[in-house]
């Protein structure tokens, strides 16, 4: 069997501005992420408020975020408080924006999936009431010939929808 003898380590840094402005940082980072990710437990703000000491926010921070282990290693390895905690920066930073280009990418999706899904109804509507008015079926075969053209042809935006209107 193995035998060792260890000493816990005791992180002793002096209070230098800039480790706490750069802690600040990866605090006020990863709290705007937490927010954004609704993965993250609601408990993981007020942990992240609890630590105040700047190696152990870094490894903390570091341990939750969802990115690669060697990007982890990265921060973990820096020679020095400050460069991990720059590292770890970036990496947030990296983060918060990828989180932001998802939700702006699933924003727009949806929104053209809600105009597809109106659009849809409304012509289900509007072959109800040329039905009720006796208008005849040849002109919306026409106009749904018409249709099917336009949306093979593959229009700029504003000439799709030009045409749409006149149909």
């Amino acid at each position: 069997y193995l035998m060792a003898r260890v000493e816990p380590l005791i992180s002793e840094f002096p209070e230098d501005v800039e480790i706490l402005a750069l802690a600040q940082n990866v605090k006020s980072l990863t709290g705007e992420l937490i927010s954004a990710i609704p993965q993250f437990p609601d408990s993981a703000q007020a942990v992240l408020n609890a630590i105040e000491e700047p190696d152990r926010l870094v490894h903390i921070t570091m341990t939750y975020l969802p990115v690669g282990i060697e990007e982890k290693m990265r921060v973990l390895e820096a020679p020095d408080l400050k460069s991990a905690l720059r590292k770890a920066l970036e990496i947030l930073q990296q983060q918060i924006e990828m989180v932001r280009l998802s939700q702006k990418i699933r924003h727009e999706v949806k929104g053209k999936l809600d105009q597809g899904q109106r659009e849809h109804m409304l012509r289900q509507q509007m072959k109800a009431i040329q039905k009720e008015l006796g208008d005849t079926e040849e002109e919306a075969e026409v106009v749904d010939e018409y249709r099917e053209k336009l949306a093979k042809a593959n229009p700029p935006e504003d000439v799709r929808k030009v045409a749409e209107k006149e149909l």
